[in-house]
């Protein structure tokens, strides 16, 4: 079974980055240092997904998911990504708990020990700044290390605020109400201008399609040299 799912997983990722490239994205938008940001762009993945298919994407891209370092920038994300279809659904962003599946944190789980959630950004940006609702994270169901914007806000009626911060499951969230349940889609954040691709990017791209194609059809092999042969006349 876990080899089923590390299989499966590993398809979606290549079906998206073979489906997708930097020219597909949704679209990009720039939050220019004469609006008081960045001059990052930010856009949405072409579809839902798990959070490491949707931070593969945006690696792809020559970006990573967004991290949100201001509340300046929050305000932004809210204004111009959580409007319209987008309004009530979450999406998964740069924030991440590496150590959820420790194997001192998983002890402290089954002997009700309290332990501790460590969320940091894919960057390594410092996680100085956050938009956490009220009581989160809280790892609800033990198994909640990525973080999404907007859960709260999709239930319905909204339980919180538009853009503060959960943690969710890899895959999302099910049977909470609203269109909380998961894939979420992602929101990129890339520091240079989409229309100029970043060689290195493509490059990365690439090296990434023909690994993930290898490590598939390696363990399909050997999954094939495990399974019993049928006896003969």
């Amino acid at each position: 079974m876990n080899f089923l799912f590390r299989t499966q997983n590993w398809f979606a990722i290549f079906a998206v980055l073979m489906g997708t490239g930097q020219a597909f994205a949704q679209t990009w938008v720039q939050w220019s240092a004469a609006a008081g940001g960045n001059n990052h762009y930010y856009a949405l993945t072409t579809s839902a997904t798990n959070w490491t298919t949707a931070e593969h994407l945006a690696i792809s891209w020559g970006g990573t998911l967004a991290t949100i370092t201001t509340s300046n920038e929050q305000n932004f994300i809210n204004a111009r990504f959580l409007t319209g279809a987008y309004e009530h659904r979450p999406l998964w962003i740069g924030l991440i708990d590496r150590h959820a599946n420790s194997r001192l944190r998983q002890l402290k789980k089954k002997f009700g020990l309290t332990t501790h959630t460590t969320f940091n950004w894919v960057t390594g940006e410092p996680l100085t700044y956050s938009n956490w609702k009220p009581g989160q994270p809280d790892d609800f169901g033990e198994d909640e290390f990525c973080g999404t914007i907007n859960w709260h806000y999709s239930d319905n009626p909204p339980r919180g605020t538009k853009g503060d911060w959960n943690d969710a499951p890899l895959n999302g969230t099910i049977g909470f109400g609203g269109t909380t349940d998961g894939p979420y889609f992602g929101l990129v954040e890339r520091d240079t201008d989409p229309s100029r691709p970043v060689k290195s990017s493509n490059k990365y791209t690439l090296a990434t399609i023909l690994i993930t194609v290898f490590v598939i059809l390696l363990c399909i092999w050997v999954t094939r040299l495990k399974r019993p042969k049928n006896p003969t006349g």
